[in-house]
Formats: structure tokens, C-alpha cells, sequence
């Protein structure tokens, strides 16, 4: 956030929780005070913070496609406030990030990596198409692989400067900004 805005301080003015994929199910923007019987098997984030906002993956594979519907619950969920959803506008946060430069840090990270299999907004674009030797006969496994997440992260932030102007990323980061910032008043 500090990068956006200087005057917001991560354990000081906001908390980010980790919490994803199939997880998901076990979530609930649904305050404790509101809950009703079917509510109570799932993990309130509202218990943590009142004002909560919650940011995950669309995982389409194009434009078209629907949300499941443990993401249109806690869409639901959140946007009844205080705070929103935040779903990423490709098909993961990685979209989010260039993938000319994603391709770069897949190859360092997997020195065998020969290209990405695809690099458009709704691709995974932690697979990779693995590099064959061609002096070997082919074989039955499978040239495809997915990238280490973490390390590519990692090297991907410690190379390349953050590029705000993808995607509604800039749109979304303001937006979490002034919400962090007015819940702190």
C-alpha cells in the first residue's frame, strides 16, 4: 500500500489475511451478530475486522464464463459492507502482472522451462511447456508443467518494477486505499 499511498502502514491501519482456493468454502462476510443456523459452520472474517475486504481470483477461462458459487455467496456477502469484493478482472492475480516478465521469471526459476502455453488475460499463466532434448526419443510424459508460485513471485518482485496500468488494477489499489483510509478515521 505504501505505494499508493505513504500514509497507510500494514498491522498499523490494515491486516491482510491469506486465505485461498478451496478454502473459500469455509468463509463468510456474513457478520456474527446476523448469523443464523447455516451461517454458524462457516469462519466469520467479520470476527477478525468489521471492515473487511476480500480479493480473489475469477478463475475464468474467458470473458463470458460464471462465477462458482461460493465466490457469488461471498460476493454477496461483502459487498453488503462494511468494505467489497475485489475479483480480479483476468483469470488470476498473476494476470495482473506481465507476461512477458512472468515468462522471463518462469525460465529462471525452471531453467528446463521453453515457453509459456498461453499469455493472454484469462490463461493460467504459471504453465509452462517444458524444454525437450531432441537427441532423446519423445516421451509418453507430459511436456507441461506449473511453475513454483512462490518463487516466481518472489523473483518477479525483486526484477521488475509494480506496473499499476494492467487490468483494473490501479481502479481496484484507489479504491482499497480510500476504503482503508476512511475506516481509519
Amino acid at each position: 500500500m505504501k505505494y499508493k499511498n505513504a500514509n497507510l502502514t500494514e498491522g498499523i491501519d490494515y491486516s491482510i489475511m491469506f486465505y485461498g482456493g478451496r478454502l473459500f468454502s469455509h468463509l463468510t462476510g456474513v457478520d456474527q451478530d446476523e448469523s443464523s443456523d447455516s451461517i454458524d459452520d462457516f469462519v466469520s472474517v467479520r470476527k477478525l475486522n468489521r471492515n473487511a475486504v476480500i480479493l480473489f481470483d475469477s478463475d475464468k477461462s474467458d470473458p463470458h464464463a460464471r462465477l462458482n458459487s461460493t465466490k457469488q455467496r461471498l460476493k454477496a456477502e461483502f459487498d453488503k459492507g462494511p468494505g467489497f469484493t475485489w475479483i480480479t478482472e483476468g483469470r488470476e492475480i498473476e494476470n495482473y502482472l506481465d507476461p512477458e516478465k512472468i515468462e522471463s521469471s518462469v525460465k529462471a526459476i525452471h531453467p528446463s522451462a521453453a515457453q509459456l502455453l498461453q499469455k493472454s488475460q484469462w490463461s493460467n499463466l504459471l504453465e509452462y511447456e517444458k524444454n525437450t532434448d531432441s537427441s532423446k526419443p519423445p516421451s509418453k510424459i507430459s511436456n507441461i508443467r506449473a511453475a513454483n508460485k512462490v518463487k516466481v513471485a518472489k523473483y518477479y518482485v525483486e526484477h521488475y518494477p509494480a506496473d499499476l496500468t494492467v487490468l483494473d488494477l490501479n481502479k481496484q489499489i484507489d479504491r482499497l486505499c480510500t476504503f482503508i483510509a476512511s475506516s481509519n478515521k
